[in-house]
């Protein structure tokens, strides 16, 4: 239950359904999240995205994923599976994005830049049909799932609905940050830091796969 806890992906489709034949105006709305490997638990701080338009929007973050032990034994992919967060009712994919994130194993804040070319969010714009619901539903691969791992590497996927098959936005590299872009220091999250080192201590006994995230 632990990796369907972590690693639900609440595919925020908000109400209604679209015909066999027409796209419900909901499911052109982009929607975001987080995902990390298992076994290394990222808090993520702040986003912030781009719009064509000019406007800047900041988006809810404070949640951790990751810092979980799978079933499988295997925890330190990084894979595009994760929790959604609903967005404000943009149909328009943003430019590019800001985020940053702490890396528990390592006591160290991130930042890094991703950026949406605009192939990419053609392809992510671009409706399809899935048969998931046996209803034929046109969805788009607008979901935007954000992958984040130790080292500051980040990758970052347009994701469909019910499993389908994703859109791969890109690989990107951030920097070390000695305190969060809003603002908050390593000391602030201590408590919940030493509780992930005293849970995965195992694992943090090995070298951290960096080389697996590049």
């Amino acid at each position: 239950m632990k990796i369907i806890y972590q690693c639900l992906f609440l595919i925020l489709c908000l109400t209604g359904c679209s015909s066999k034949a027409e796209v419900a105006e909901e499911y052109r709305y982009w929607t975001y999240g987080f995902t990390s490997p298992a076994y290394f638990e990222m808090k993520t701080e702040y986003l912030q995205a781009s719009m064509p338009d000019g406007h800047i929007l900041s988006l809810r973050t404070g949640w951790s994923v990751g810092g979980y032990r799978p079933d499988d034994g295997i925890g330190d992919e990084l894979e595009p599976i994760g929790s959604m967060e609903s967005q404000e009712r943009y149909t328009e994919l943003p430019d590019s994005m800001v985020v940053s994130w702490f890396s528990h194993a390592e006591k160290q804040f991130y930042a890094a830049n991703i950026h949406f070319r605009p192939d990419i969010k053609k392809q992510m714009m671009t409706p399809y049909v899935s048969n998931c619901w046996d209803d034929n539903r046109t969805l788009y691969h607008n979901q935007i799932l954000i992958g984040l791992a130790p080292g500051g590497y980040v990758k970052v996927w347009g994701k469909g609905g019910c499993g389908d098959k994703e859109i791969l936005v890109g690989k990107f590299k951030g920097w070390k940050m000695v305190e969060s872009i809003t603002g908050t220091k390593p000391y602030q999250l201590r408590e919940q830091t030493e509780e992930y080192h005293e849970k995965f201590a195992d694992i943090l006994a090995k070298p951290i796969p960096y080389e697996k995230w590049q």
